[in-house]
């Protein structure tokens, strides 16, 4: 469960994100996880079209979802 896997400072990816962009609206982010299935975790927080890539993936994998991301597709 998302809950499970908080940040050393007990948020979560998705409220690291919300603060950041409460300074920078523009920043985009990758979610990434080892331990989450990816149906799961829009339940609890990211937005079904959020960029989510699962450990493990290869390097080109991570290359084609970062282009993804630069270009906003």
């Amino acid at each position: 469960m998302l809950t499970d896997m908080r940040l050393s400072n007990g948020m979560l990816g998705p409220d690291v994100v919300r603060a950041a962009r409460a300074i920078e609206p523009v920043i985009r982010a990758i979610y990434m996880t080892g331990y989450a299935d990816p149906h799961e975790v829009g339940s609890d927080g990211l937005a079904s079209d959020s960029p989510l890539i699962k450990k493990p993936f290869r390097s080109d994998d991570f290359a084609l979802m970062l282009e993804r991301v630069r270009s906003g597709a």
